[in-house]
């Protein structure tokens, strides 16, 4: 499987929804991995929503794929409102959303993290220090 197809697939369908923002698409050539598309595509299309909701109207996204040693790595970066610190340790946490009533279930980054490690990866997300969030994906190539 080609993950570049994969996170294509998400931004394609996103596509009206990421008409706001300036996005920024870098790809290396990356080897192909044995990977589950359609759960992958759903952490994509999470995180990438995410960050258009954090990101309100405008703003800038970068999403980057390239290979980091024996790792696929995958970074989803965004110009948003970022994370309060007390919440990051949290993010992952089946039901903790800080979305207002009806607009988030706070599951949506405990599901992503699952699937992550379904597939021997890791997700983790940090603040920059001007604003917003890295959401850093690395999958495994066997």
């Amino acid at each position: 499987m080609d993950i570049d197809q994969v996170l294509d697939s998400a931004i394609a369908q996103l596509k009206n929804k990421l008409s706001r923002f300036k996005v920024v698409r870098l790809q290396e050539n990356l080897p192909e991995v044995k990977l589950n598309a359609a759960k992958l595509e759903q952490v994509f299309l999470n995180v990438i929503n995410n960050s258009i909701e954090a990101m309100e109207n405008s703003g800038e996204l970068l999403i980057k794929t390239s290979q980091v040693k024996d790792k696929i790595q995958i970074l989803i970066s965004d110009h948003g409102t970022g994370i309060a610190q007390k919440n990051l340790a949290k993010v992952f946490d089946p039901f903790f959303t800080t979305k207002e009533t009806k607009k988030g279930t706070g599951l949506g980054l405990s599901i992503c993290h699952g699937i992550i490690e379904q597939h021997g990866g890791t997700i983790t997300l940090k603040n920059h220090k001007w604003g917003g969030v890295d959401t850093t994906i690395n999958l495994p190539i066997p």
